[in-house]
């Protein structure tokens, strides 16, 4: 009761036409990740942001809030996820490149590697005075801080609706600059991706009855070296005719990588996966040794399952969004397989065999990686299963 007596006295100075600088300041602060007070002024979403783990400190001046934490890369990407949700008409990710440091009440130095800010109250009504709704200051922002070296900038992953803003230390930085650059190309095409498949998931939710039909990321070591300026998604369907895989690019071109399906070769009913191996090829991938073939063999298995594997797990595995294959391999029996290499001619021989327990029913494979003069990858093939 107290506290709300003082705010309308302060509110009353200021709308008597007196500078709020004039007039004294209510503030709070809390150390630690103590249960937060949720403001009826918040935009939807911002709660939920606001508890995220690893809170060290918090602040409450006039109406005006800052939460800070301590993160990883892995657990900033959360956030940033559930930032992309808020209902505010802007979100901005402010990015710096110095150490994250703010001093409490008393000068006391809190360190942490990313902040939020709420503005309300008064603080929020000078806004509005001084600079309208215009004001970019009135809606939630997250700032990151880079200088503690917790959040690797090169792994961050900005989810579409999110304004990026950097400082002039990261615009002084010709690497870090480089690297911001990606973000918001990969930003945009996120943009591009979600206004292509959210009516495509609705449309076929309900040709098929099923609310639960999703769209799940694939993601291995071999996309992220190989298809660096790609990123491959797989959506849950029944019919084969339906684009199932798709890659999006970096400049938000969108590829349908299930087109055309599965073609055979009439000599031997080898078969491929001609959408797939258009794609690597564009990459001009060199398969100049064994290592080589048997990592561009992984890949073109990586992508012509994708579908299929997200398909088979959605069946025990609840609202996932994305497969990663480096911890799928490691439980899936995906180790329990022997790669080898033999170059002929311009054909490399690939072949697969299970080495796993013997009381598993496994079949071996062989692949062809046809390469040019120059080694580089023109087409795949496979023994048909």
């Amino acid at each position: 009761m107290i506290t709300r007596s003082i705010m309308l006295f302060v509110c009353v100075l200021f709308s008597c036409g007196l500078s709020v600088d004039s007039a004294f300041g209510l503030g709070t602060e809390e150390f630690g990740d103590r249960p937060i007070e949720i403001s009826c002024e918040w935009y939807d979403g911002v709660a939920q942001v606001a508890k995220s783990p690893g809170r060290v400190y918090s602040r409450w001046v006039n109406g005006g809030e800052i939460f800070c934490y301590k993160s990883d890369t892995k657990g900033i990407n959360k956030v940033l996820k559930r930032f992309a949700a808020v209902s505010a008409p802007r979100r901005t990710l402010i990015i710096r490149k110095e150490k994250g440091i703010q001093k409490s009440f008393h000068g006391k130095e809190i360190s942490f590697d990313w902040k939020l800010e709420v503005v309300g109250g008064i603080s929020r009504a000078v806004l509005l005075h001084q600079k309208g709704m215009k004001a970019k200051e009135l809606y939630p922002s997250i700032t990151l801080f880079l200088g503690n070296r917790n959040i690797k900038l090169d792994e961050l992953d900005v989810p579409a609706g999110i304004d990026v803003t950097i400082s002039e230390s990261v615009k002084a930085d010709a690497d870090l600059l480089k690297v911001v650059n990606e973000i918001d190309k990969w930003r945009q095409a996120e943009e591009k991706w979600q206004a292509f498949v959210e009516p495509y998931l609705e449309k076929i939710r309900k040709e098929d009855s099923d609310p639960s039909i999703g769209c799940v990321e694939i993601r291995s070591k071999l996309i992220s070296e190989i298809l660096s300026r790609h990123r491959i998604y797989a959506i849950e369907t029944r019919k084969f005719k339906r684009p199932s895989l798709l890659a999006v690019s970096i400049e938000g071109g969108i590829t349908d990588l299930s087109k055309g399906s599965m073609s055979r070769r009439a000599s031997d009913n080898y078969v491929s996966y001609q959408s797939i191996a258009n794609l690597l090829e564009k990459q001009n991938i060199v398969v100049s040794d064994a290592n080589a073939a048997v990592s561009v063999t992984q890949l073109f298995e990586d992508l012509s399952g994708g579908s299929r594997t997200v398909f088979d797990l959605k069946f025990n595995t609840a609202g996932f969004g994305i497969l990663d294959k480096r911890l799928y391999r490691s439980i899936c029996q995906d180790l329990d397989w022997d790669y080898s290499a033999e170059k002929q001619e311009n054909i490399w021989i690939v072949k697969k065999n299970y080495v796993g327990p013997k009381t598993c029913l496994a079949y071996a494979s062989s692949f062809e990686i046809i390469i040019d003069e120059k080694d580089r990858f023109e087409g795949i093939w496979r023994t048909p299963w």
